[in-house]
Order: C-alpha cells, then sequence, then structure tokens
C-alpha cells in the first residue's frame, strides 16, 4: 500500500515529444533596435551600421507601427534561443521575418557559421512609398536541430535598411517539404510570405489556391487555419479600443487557433478597455506565457497579469489552502550511504517566498478565487534529523492538527517529491523539495490538490498531475501552464470549496447505524500478493445493493464505527459490509462529508453513488482508525436522506522489510467514521439523523434525464460554477435513449461510434465527426453526433472538452436551422456531461454534452464553428 501512495506523487515525468506536430508559427522573440529594443538579449553586434533612426509607416494591411531603422553595411550577428514547450523543442524550423521600411534586397545568411542555402523566395513586392515590408528565411532543420540557442550571421548583399526581426519556430516543413528548403514558390509559400508581408489579399488568394491542391487533409487543414488567421486579423483592425468585449472575445478565438500574438494583444486591449474583468487579466497573462514564453524566470514578465486577476476575483466565499512552508536552515540527510547536513542561503530562502508569491497569484486566478493559498513561511535554524526524508516524526509539533493543508520541507537541495495527507506530520500532505524553478514548485504542490480532488471523488473528470500535460491549449509553454489549465478548465469553483485537507472535528460523527451481515471475498488468498490485492481492489466496486443478509443497529462512542469489534468472530481478513442511515435536511443543501475507513469506502446519497472507492487507506492511514481521512461534498435534499457506505477490508501485504516504512506492522482494523459540516467546518442547522427509517419514509427516485427520447436542458451561465454536481451524470445508455442509435458506443479515447461494428479511433483524424481526437497531446476539442430526435427535430448532440466551453458558448454561430426549433443560444442546451474511464483520471475523463443545432453542413474544421 505504501508503495502505490508514495508513487502516486512522484516527480516530474521525463517524456518523449508529443508536441511534434503542433508547432504552428510559434512566437520565438522579437530583435529590436535601439532604446527599449532587445538587441541587448540577442547578443547582437554589427560591424558597419547606423544610429537607430525612429521611423513610422504603415503594412499593405493599413496598419501604422513605428519602428527603429537602423542602416546596414556590415555583419550583422545575433544569438536565438529556439522556442521550448513543456517538452523543450519540438521538431520544426526557425524563421526568421526581416522587417524593412520598403521592399528589400536579399541578404546571405548562415546559422553557426553554416551558410544557409538560397531559397527560392520568388519576386519580392515592389517597393510602396511609406510601406514596410518582410521577407522570409527559412533556417533548415539541420542547422537547429539538437540545440538550445544558434547564432546568426546577416551580410547584405545590396542597400539595406533594417527595422529588426522577428523570430518563429513552425512545422510547416511536415505538411510542405519544400519550405525546410525555404521554397516558398508554391501557392502555400506564396501565402506565408504575403502573409507575414501584412498583403491580407495576397495571402488569402494564395492559401485559397492551396487548399485546392493540397497533398493531404492535414495540409489543406493547415491553409485554412491561415484563412481563419487572416481573418482574425482583419476583424483586430476594426474593434474599437474601448470595445473590451470584442477584443475579449477575438483573445479566446485566437487561443483555440492558436494564434499567439494576436492572443496577447487581443486580451491586452481588453484589459485595458476594461480594468475590472478578472476574467482577461487572467487569460492576458496565458496568451503572454504563450506568446512570450513564461519558462523558469521568465514568469516575473506575466506573473502581473495573474496578480491582477487574483485580486479583482471576489474572495467572499473562496476556500483557503493552508501551506506551512518550512525553510530549514540544517537539515540532516542521509544520501548513499553518507550523512550530511544541508545548508539554506537567504538568497534561496528569498527565491523560495517569490516563487510562492507567483504560484499563489497563479493558483487564486485560475481557480477564479475560488481556492487562495495562505503561505506561512518558518525559518528553522536548529538541526532537523531527515536521514528517512518521508518520516514525518521528526516534524510533528510543528503546527497543530488540522490547521495545515500541506508541509513543505524546503532545504537546500534539488529533491522534489510529494504525498498526500496520509503521509504528512499531523494530517498534513508531505512535499520534500529544493531550489527548483516556479513551475516545479507548482507541480508537487498540485500533487496534493489532486490526491484531495481525485480521492474524494469532488474531481470529476479531473487527471492526476501527471497527466495534466493534455490539459490547456497546445503546445502548452510549460509544465505549468499545463498544471494551471488542470486548475483553471478542470476544477471548478464548486470543487474548490468542496476540498479540504484536514480540519479540527468541531461536529460530531454520525454514530447511529444499520450494519449488514459482512461478506468475505471467497477467493482471498492468506498471505496476500500485490496482483491479489489489485484484483480485489477491483471486486469491490462490483458489489451491489440492496443487501439480503441480515442487519443490525450499532453505535459508535467516539465517531469510530468498530466493525471487528461488532462482527467479532465473524470478522472477515478480506471482506466488505454495507451501512445504512437517514439523515434529516431542512433545506435542499450542499455540505461537506468527513469520512474515513479502514481500509476503502464507497458512498451513496439517495441512493446515487458520490464516492467511488478511488481511495485505500495507506501509509499513515494504513490500520489506523483515522477518522475524516477525506473531505467530500454530498447533497441533501429538504426532508430525510439515506446515507450509505460500503466498507471493506483487505488483508495487508507482507513486506520483505518490516522495520521499514515506520507503519507497517499496525493490528488489522476494520471500520469506518462520518461527519458533516458545512464549508467552513461549522455545524449544519436543523440537521438530524436516525439508523431507524423515518415513519412514511420512501426512497426517493432520482430525476430523470432522459423522457420520451429528449433530455433537459440546463442554462450554464447557472450551473457552470459547479456542474458535475449540478448538472446530469449522463451514461452511454442516455446517450443511446437521445439520439436513437441502440448500437451507441464510446470508447476510452472519445470516439462515440453509432455501428454495431465500432470504427477504430484514428490518431491522425482532426477533422469534425464523432471522435474527439484526445490522444496524449489533443488536437481536437468537439466531436458531434447527428441525430433525429424522437419528435422527428434534426439536432446535434455536441461533446466539448472543458477548454472549449467558454468560447463555444460565447462564439458558436447559432443558424437559422436552429431558430426555427426556438434555439437562440448554445448555452441554453446544455443537457448534461458524460466521462469515460481513464487510468490517468481516475474519476473519469470528461466532456459537456449540448443538444443544438450546428446548421444544415458540418465544417470540416471545428474551428469553423465559432464565428468573430
Amino acid at each position: 500500500a505504501v508503495i502505490a501512495g508514495l508513487a502516486f506523487l512522484a516527480g516530474p515525468l521525463a517524456a518523449e515529444n508529443p508536441h511534434d506536430g503542433y508547432a504552428f508559427w510559434l512566437p520565438n522573440g522579437e530583435l529590436r533596435y535601439g532604446v527599449g529594443g532587445t538587441e541587448s538579449d540577442f547578443k547582437r553586434t554589427c560591424d558597419l551600421e547606423t544610429a537607430p533612426l525612429s521611423t513610422t509607416k504603415k503594412w499593405p494591411n493599413g496598419a501604422s507601427e513605428n519602428r527603429m531603422v537602423r542602416q546596414i553595411s556590415g555583419t550583422e550577428s545575433f544569438t536565438v534561443a529556439l522556442r521550448r514547450t513543456r517538452f523543450e523543442t519540438p521538431r520544426g524550423n526557425l524563421v526568421v521575418v526581416s522587417i524593412h521600411p520598403y521592399a528589400p534586397y536579399p541578404a546571405a545568411l548562415a546559422v553557426d557559421g553554416q551558410p544557409v542555402p538560397a531559397g527560392a523566395w520568388g519576386p519580392a513586392r515592389s517597393a510602396k512609398t511609406g510601406a514596410w515590408a518582410a521577407r522570409l528565411y527559412v533556417i533548415p532543420r539541420e542547422l537547429t536541430a539538437g540545440k538550445r540557442e544558434v547564432t546568426v550571421q546577416v551580410k547584405p548583399t545590396g542597400l539595406y535598411h533594417s527595422a529588426g526581426y522577428r523570430f518563429y519556430f513552425t512545422d510547416d516543413a511536415d505538411l510542405f517539404p519544400s519550405f525546410d528548403k525555404g521554397d516558398l514558390t508554391d501557392s502555400y509559400g506564396q501565402g506565408v510570405s504575403a502573409f507575414f508581408d501584412r498583403d491580407f489579399g495576397r495571402a488569402e488568394k494564395a492559401f485559397k489556391a492551396a487548399e485546392k491542391t493540397a497533398d493531404t487533409p492535414l495540409s489543406a487543414r493547415q491553409c485554412r487555419r491561415f484563412l481563419r488567421w487572416i481573418n482574425a486579423e482583419r476583424k483586430s483592425q476594426g474593434i474599437s479600443k474601448a470595445d473590451a468585449k470584442a477584443w475579449y472575445n477575438l483573445g479566446l478565438y485566437s487561443m483555440v487557433n492558436g494564434f499567439w500574438e494576436l492572443a496577447e494583444k487581443s486580451f491586452r486591449h481588453s484589459t485595458e478597455a476594461d480594468p475590472s474583468n478578472p476574467d482577461a487579466w487572467y487569460m492576458r497573462g496565458d496568451a503572454s506565457s504563450y506568446a512570450w514564453s513564461e519558462l523558469e524566470d521568465n514568469f516575473a514578465k506575466v506573473y502581473p497579469f495573474y496578480q491582477k486577476a487574483a485580486d479583482l476575483y471576489p474572495s467572499a466565499n473562496s476556500n483557503t489552502y493552508r501551506n506551512h512552508i518550512g525553510l530549514f536552515r540544517n537539515l540532516r540527510i542521509s544520501e548513499n550511504g553518507k550523512e550530511t547536513v544541508l545548508k539554506m542561503t537567504d538568497e534561496q530562502i528569498a527565491d523560495v517566498k517569490q516563487k510562492w508569491m507567483w504560484n499563489a497569484a497563479v493558483m487564486a486566478s485560475a481557480s477564479r478565487g475560488a481556492l487562495r493559498l495562505e503561505n506561512r513561511f518558518v525559518e528553522y535554524e536548529k538541526e532537523f534529523d531527515s536521514r528517512d526524508s518521508w518520516d514525518p516524526r521528526p516534524f510533528a509539533g510543528l503546527f497543530e492538527p488540522g490547521t495545515v493543508d500541506a508541509f513543505l520541507k524546503y532545504t537546500g537541495w534539488g529533491a522534489s517529491d510529494a504525498c498526500g495527507a496520509d503521509v504528512g506530520p499531523d494530517r498534513s500532505a508531505y512535499i520534500n523539495i529544493g531550489i527548483r524553478e516556479w513551475d516545479v514548485h507548482l507541480h508537487e504542490w498540485n500533487h496534493t490538490l489532486d490526491w484531495l480532488m481525485i480521492n474524494s471523488c469532488v474531481g470529476v473528470g479531473v487527471p492526476s498531475t501527471h497527466s495534466s500535460d493534455w490539459c490547456g491549449f497546445q503546445p502548452i509553454s510549460t509544465m505549468g501552464m499545463g498544471h494551471h489549465s488542470c486548475n483553471r478548465y478542470y476544477m471548478t469553483p464548486g470543487m474548490y470549496r468542496a476540498v479540504r485537507g484536514s480540519d479540527a472535528p468541531t461536529t460530531s460523527w454520525i454514530d447511529e447505524w444499520n450494519i449488514s451481515d459482512p461478506i468475505p471475498f471467497k477467493d482471498a488468498p492468506s498471505p496476500m500478493t500485490d496482483a491479489d490485492f489489485s484484483r480485489l481492489q477491483k471486486e469491490t466496486v462490483k458489489a451491489n445493493w440492496p443487501m439480503t443478509e441480515g442487519r443490525r443497529v450499532v453505535t459508535a462512542d467516539d465517531g469510530y464505527v468498530d466493525l471487528q469489534k461488532t462482527f467479532g468472530d465473524r470478522f472477515p481478513k478480506s471482506g466488505y459490509t454495507f451501512a445504512w442511515t437517514y439523515v434529516y435536511s431542512p433545506r435542499d443543501q450542499k455540505i461537506r462529508c468527513w469520512f474515513g475507513a479502514d481500509d476503502n469506502a464507497r458512498i451513496w446519497v439517495n441512493g446515487e453513488e458520490k464516492v467511488t472507492g478511488v481511495y485505500w487507506s495507506c501509509t499513515g492511514f494504513e490500520e489506523a482508525r483515522e477518522k475524516d481521512q477525506i473531505a467530500t461534498q454530498i447533497f441533501l435534499r429538504k426532508g430525510w436522506n439515506e446515507l450509505r457506505i460500503q466498507v471493506t477490508n483487505l488483508e495487508r501485504v507482507v513486506p520483505k522489510n518490516l522495520g521499514v516504512p515506520f507503519w507497517y506492522g499496525r493490528p488489522d482494523q476494520f471500520g469506518f467514521s462520518i461527519r458533516l459540516s458545512d464549508f467552513n467546518n461549522g455545524p449544519v442547522g436543523g440537521f438530524t439523523w436516525s439508523a431507524a427509517p423515518p415513519r412514511g419514509w420512501v426512497p426517493a427516485e432520482p430525476p430523470a434525464r432522459v423522457v420520451n427520447g429528449i433530455a433537459k436542458t440546463f442554462t450554464w451561465e447557472t450551473v457552470k460554477d459547479d456542474y458535475t454536481q449540478d448538472l446530469p451524470h449522463l451514461t452511454q445508455s442516455d446517450l443511446q435513449a437521445i439520439t436513437g442509435y441502440q448500437a451507441l458506443s464510446v470508447d476510452d479515447t472519445m470516439l462515440f461510434s453509432t455501428s454495431e461494428t465500432p470504427a477504430t479511433p484514428d490518431p491522425k483524424s482532426v477533422q469534425l465527426d464523432n471522435q474527439l481526437n484526445w490522444f496524449f497531446s489533443p488536437k481536437e476539442m468537439i466531436a458531434t453526433i447527428r441525430y433525429q430526435r424522437a419528435d422527428g427535430a434534426r439536432r446535434d448532440l455536441v461533446f466539448l472538452r472543458p477548454e472549449m466551453y467558454e468560447a463555444f458558448f460565447a462564439l458558436a454561430k447559432v443558424g437559422r436551422d436552429a431558430q426555427t426549433q426556438g434555439i437562440t443560444r448554445h448555452a441554453d442546451q446544455v443537457i448534461g456531461f458524460f466521462t469515460v474511464p481513464r487510468e490517468d483520471s481516475p474519476n473519469g475523463r470528461i466532456v459537456l454534452v449540448v443538444d443544438t443545432v450546428l446548421g444544415s453542413k458540418l465544417p470540416v474544421d471545428e474551428e469553423d464553428l465559432l464565428s468573430l
């Protein structure tokens, strides 16, 4: 059990680069001349040039820009750090865009001393008085492969007035092989040249021609992506500076399409037009991160945007996450058989405090203000014994149990590991960490949050921390972007308010229960192996209610229902039982439910399973009779409610090494506890319980999700803060009933198949259809099934990834076909959510389901559902 507990929260994951194929014109920096420029950032030198001169001109699209211009006669040299994403630099080409005050003469380029072959650039447009011009130079991949940075030398071949350079990293050569040779003479190349020259009319004509002659669906899609980019750039020229909403919507559109520079510009203008919108500030932080890269200390550039959002989000109903950040100046460790005392300097302490200032802003803004970090920094001068780095006992007593959610043990090392609340001192999660990048701090801390979200089953659809690499708009710029994209899109304000690491037991435990006779696992061996343990864990969740065995009423003197004592000799080494009671609530309300079990609990409220048995007690909670192990959220209806729990006991695997860890060897326990409170750990007014069923009580039937093939609809704005609690959790049977496709099935890749013989998911398919391409690094955000409803209406069942919720409801077109059926907003057509089982998302991978009409003809690309 301890091995599983520790492995669940391992360190950052090394992986192959899954972002190959995702590098669509990633911004790679800009070299500007003169005061306020970036020449020093690029280590720029030139042996013969004039001083920079401020010049204002227009581009062919009519946009005016001021730039500093130099006349270059000698060789110019600068160093470009290649763009990195979460997984270093993906496959692609560095592209140099040189900017000039008129149609430029080409220059000769070299990279790290190797000449760049002269590209077949085609004719440059003729000089236009008063117009900027741009020329592209594609660096062959072989000159950048395996490098972190390259030095570029530019030697003019004639009159050369330069206004600087923009750099991009892109993988166009995957689709158009001639691109790697710098050949831009075909229609696609001419479109690219014209686009960055901002001659959008010429670019549009070229991309339309290229789409018609494209060799593959992916290359045609690339042309359409540029056409959308052209449209978005044109739209940006017509938006008033005061129109905050229009800028915000353009930013959403740009994020979905991967137009990172335009997204940054749009959210910047939106915050300038309306500085009071926290969503715009948060999205400005994200867009800036994609446009500029927030790797390592670059985060300082985007931190103010997240902090502004954090300050603006309401805090009246926020939950807090209490971090005890221990800064140990003298920590004794043992490594490779040698003991040493690690030190921590003032500079290191200052660095840790700065990184947690950043991460506190990230979390408060990502959660929309629903979760605020309370970071308590405590410096310890005396020496502490940490020779067993996971032993919490040397740190017991540093704080009171119930007052800390996570204990972070810092010293001057490079460690980064985390465990949940069943490992740390005094009921805290436990993190060993040292001097690391900002997102490594966030990574380890996020493990403790996902431990709460996942094990409580509150976090429906929440992936494990290591799987957050596929969260957010791809390719994510850093590991941290994946984490707080998970926090933003996959966790809801309702989830944040529900979870808690520990609390003082200020309310009473439910102490009166009906208990069914225990049911032993007939095939449970003794002693047990790891394989046996895993097999029986899976058997546990197959147990069904109602029970027909005998029952009795038991009480708990201290809140812990001791089933071993209850059953005596009938106590099974490996088996389960059910307990149930009746809870009265004076009104409909959501409350916090603390539960503990030796060894596992499943919980139902009014027949609806709310806790699915994800967590098995281990490490500090193993055979410990520990109450209040985990907090979850339940909904009580006004009146009496049935509360039911299945408690499972499994004989523990005997470790080879009984002395370490210290928690092995406790006598077997079989029992549970449940305590209810409000979300501030206070009493629930008017609340009582009884093991006896209330007079005349009849189990409430859950509301029907589908009636006569038609599902009830909900308005997104009214449910979005806690939609996994407030919306129906649709099943495959529900989807069959709605669509009429009785053979409809859904696999764990989110392929919605309607045929008797299910199709095979295609990881390369990116057209809008019944497959939501969601492999490791997802390529799609929407899937749809077209069907005829029971009332004869033609409909579309739309499945949305969380990152697409906001953009779809804000931007998806509502056409005449929808309006004839009374649909005016897609946001009013939400019918529930759907999950598929996934190992990387223990409570399921989630999509929102919308029953609407998308129009008579679906576009090839999902992005073309959105309209500006």
